[in-house]
């Protein structure tokens, strides 16, 4: 059973979707990505939790810090929006509840985002903060966490980083992601009509933008399609209606034929990514709190 919350925000989307039917005006990316760091503006920063802006390898991020700091161990949050949308600033209140849950300073960085800079810019930008910011803490561990095509960056830095043999996180939290681009997987046409967030036009229009000249096969753009042997443990989730379902679902199953552990979450009657669209949903918190078990498990030193 879903909280009274989450149906509301369910209900919620549902209407904006059916709203947003069979309008054909051009997209105005600006007006978009001012109108989502607007709302997340307003959304309140858990307790405790200090924000400090920088510059990563010529990257914005930020790093936020909890009071009580538990250990030098941190977390890199990657952010989702269809590659088209997010920043630092809308990251901030997701990553500060995990920075209060897990006590250890959360990274988050304003990747490139298409259609002004397509791939590989993204995934390039996020490569360069991993690598700086384990070089400049080369004794800390090192988590990633992403949502939605922040999942696919998360996958794709790892990837990257065992063909360049930079030393890998200690795992990786994967909420919805994006792991193959083809548009061929079952979910993507079953559930078009039972995901009350992604349509298949707003697949196709970030894909339209994002990958430009690239190869929608090459594990930079679909890692489902990569070597993932020797990744480090992954925590995925999914929920049964969405388009991505199967995007999560054959990422356990692939990671598991190559040896690496896994824990998948398949949710019923949530939504896309929504651990990381609502922190304050009840059934986002105890996702957090799996998460924040399972990167303890993994070797980060969390708090108890």
């Amino acid at each position: 059973m879903c909280s009274e919350q989450a149906r509301q925000m369910v209900d919620a989307m549902w209407k904006e979707r059916k709203k947003s039917q069979g309008q054909m005006e051009p997209v105005d990316y600006a007006r978009r990505r001012a109108m989502a760091e607007a709302r997340y503006a307003q959304r309140k920063l858990a307790d405790g939790i200090s924000v400090q802006a920088q510059m990563t390898g010529g990257v914005e991020t930020e790093c936020l810090v909890p009071e009580d700091c538990y250990s030098g161990d941190f977390i890199i949050y990657i952010h989702g929006g269809g590659f088209l949308t997010g920043s630092t600033r809308t990251s901030r209140a997701y990553a500060s509840f995990l920075a209060r849950e897990s006590g250890v300073r959360v990274y988050t960085v304003s990747y490139r985002l298409a259609p002004d800079y397509p791939w590989p810019a993204a995934p390039q930008d996020c490569m360069v903060v991993y690598r700086e910011l384990q070089s400049a803490y080369p004794d800390a561990r090192i988590a990633l966490v992403g949502g939605s095509a922040g999942g696919n960056l998360c996958l794709t830095t790892m990837l990257r980083a065992k063909q360049e043999g930079v030393r890998l996180p200690c795992a990786a939290a994967l909420y919805s992601p994006v792991t193959e681009q083809t548009g061929n997987l079952p979910s993507r046409r079953i559930n078009a009509q039972r995901d009350c967030m992604l349509s298949p036009k707003s697949s196709e229009e970030s894909d339209a933008a994002y990958l430009v000249n690239a190869d929608v096969t090459d594990p930079d753009v679909s890692p489902l399609y990569g070597d993932l042997t020797g990744l480090p443990p992954l925590f995925i989730t999914v929920d049964a209606d969405e388009l991505l379902k199967d995007d999560g679902i054959l990422l356990d199953a692939y990671a598991r034929e190559a040896g690496v552990e896994t824990e998948l979450r398949v949710s019923k009657g949530l939504f896309h990514a929504y651990p990381t669209v609502n922190p304050r949903l009840p059934e986002s918190a105890e996702i957090m709190r799996s998460t924040v078990m399972f990167l303890r498990r993994a070797g980060l030193h969390v708090k108890e």
